[in-house]
């Protein structure tokens, strides 16, 4: 009909997790994980019709504090982000809505990242996380090393770009010069 109705959204100085959520009681850790980065961690079975429990994604408005969610159903995860191939270990864990670390990632700039990346009720889709621990990385790079056998080795170091050959001796364990 054309008709504008506006929602009001209170402001709330921190979020309300001790009450229940659609009937659902968040956890000490899911109160961990919302407080820390945001995300629930996890996918959430919610109550939005009585006795009728609906798979979800959790988050924290950053603006108003308020806990958000969209059904699980609704988020696609990509097979690629941001020039890089995501393998299905990565993508499950993506849809479960635990948070995976992935390397060199290409912005619109053309500068090669590294971020955390998990799936944001909020924004409805990946969030990019930069602040994140490193250790999450290093952790998840160590076991893809462990299972592949493979290390990965960048394109440029330190600044400075390193040829297919160098970057072939490296993998194969040997040192190489780098001047620049």
């Amino acid at each position: 009909e054309g008709k504008l109705s506006p929602v009001i959204h209170a402001l709330h100085h921190e979020p309300e997790l001790d009450k229940y959520y659609f009937g659902m009681k968040f956890t000490d850790q899911d109160r961990e994980n919302l407080l820390k980065t945001g995300n629930l961690g996890r996918i959430a079975e919610v109550q939005y019709k009585q006795g009728e429990t609906t798979p979800v994604f959790i988050s924290i408005d950053k603006l108003t504090n308020e806990v958000v969610s969209v059904r699980a159903e609704k988020i696609k995860i990509p097979e690629s982000i941001k020039g890089v191939q995501l393998d299905e270990k990565q993508r499950q864990a993506l849809n479960e809505g635990k948070p995976i670390f992935v390397e060199g990632m290409t912005s619109k700039n053309g500068k090669e990242f590294s971020a955390s990346i998990q799936v944001n009720a909020e924004k409805r889709g990946i969030e990019f996380r930069f602040d994140t621990d490193k250790k999450l990385g290093q952790a998840q790079r160590g076991q893809r090393q462990a299972e592949t056998g493979e290390v990965r080795i960048p394109k440029t170091l330190l600044g400075i770009e390193l040829s297919d050959k160098q970057r072939d001796n490296l993998k194969a364990g040997q040192t190489v010069y780098v001047s620049g």
